[in-house]
């Protein structure tokens, strides 16, 4: 079990690393004239952390449907790709929401922030995953 945490350990680091990213390149500069202060990168990660509740209901959902049903495999292959795209989907807007409400961005900042976001963690844990050699046999070449 502890081997398990210790080898995922990175995912929350990544994570990290694409809000610094997208605070440092979309985030309010200390000297703007606005009323809110600039957000800070700790209270930006807290935010993006309580916005995980999605992927904590999708867990759920499918550990539950397997434990009670009377054929495990058939809602894992029936609610998996709605769960899948339900998390997705949620986080998303949540994300977006982090940047829009959360650190009083304008909606292009926002929306430039998520993307940045997203791109930025999937750059990571795929860099990740090509450099312990995992991605090589399945691509294409």
């Amino acid at each position: 079990m502890v081997t398990a945490m210790v080898s995922f350990s990175w995912l929350p680091i990544v994570h990290a690393l694409g809000i610094a990213l997208a605070l440092r390149l979309f985030g309010r500069p200390p000297n703007t004239e606005s009323a809110a202060t600039p957000a800070t990168f700790t209270r930006t990660y807290a935010l993006y952390l309580e916005g995980s509740g999605p992927w904590t209901i999708v867990f759920l959902v499918l550990s539950g449907s397997v434990l009670f049903a009377p054929q495990p495999a058939r809602p894992t292959f029936v609610l998996f790709p709605f769960l899948i795209l339900f998390g997705t989907l949620w986080s998303v807007v949540l994300t977006y929401a982090l940047f829009r409400s959360g650190l009083a961005l304008s909606r292009a900042r926002a929306v430039g922030a998520t993307a940045t976001f997203y791109i930025a963690i999937h750059v990571l844990i795929l860099g990740y995953f090509f450099a312990v050699g995992q991605l090589w046999p399945i691509l294409p070449w």
